[in-house]
């Protein structure tokens, strides 16, 4: 039965396994980590998920953040990132929402499950009346997921100036109202 739980040592070598699986294909490196920096992170990672949720030493232009492994047993499945304040950028280019599920996970039906254990946490978390879905138009399978999946959409936007991790980027914008269920 799948769960979001804080991040947790027990899983960490299930996470460095998507982390590996993944890492070529994921567009958000934020999300994961790379693999290949394992000796490094592994010993930071728990402290600075909770430095990142409590705001503590972030890069600049960063924001708090609450970081969720979803599990299933024992096997790591994905990450739940929620950013309960936006800055600028955020509310144009990433949203409150971060969402990664591994790889060999995809194309299951878990981007609807994972999209509403999500919700339910960010009512709880975010700050504002709504809570902003962002999707590369370069990832059809995620527009599909919220296009079918939030019925309550307030308010849809284009936005083509995006730069994302060095790219410039074309993404779309959901506004959703908090007290929607999906």
């Amino acid at each position: 039965m799948l769960k979001a739980i804080k991040p947790s040592p027990e899983y960490l070598t299930s996470y460095f396994d998507a982390c590996v699986e993944s890492w070529d294909e994921t567009n958000h490196k934020y999300i994961i980590h790379n693999p290949h920096d394992f000796d490094k992170w592994s010993k930071t990672i728990f402290v600075d998920y909770e430095n990142s949720e409590i705001g503590r030493d972030l890069p600049e232009g960063f924001v708090s953040s609450v970081t969720y492994w979803v599990v299933d047993g024992s096997d790591y499945i994905g990450t739940i990132n929620i950013r309960p304040v936006l800055n600028d950028f955020l509310r144009t280019c990433g949203g409150h929402l971060g969402i990664f599920i591994k790889k060999e996970q995809r194309g299951k039906g878990l981007s609807s499950i994972v999209g509403k254990m999500a919700m339910d946490l960010a009512r709880e978390l975010v700050v504002d009346d709504y809570v902003l879905l962002t999707c590369l138009e370069s990832n059809p399978i995620a527009i599909r997921s919220v296009l079918s999946n939030y019925a309550d959409i307030i308010h849809e936007t284009k936005i083509t100036n995006c730069t994302i991790e060095g790219k410039k980027q074309q993404v779309r914008n959901f506004m959703i109202q908090k007290t929607n269920h999906i």
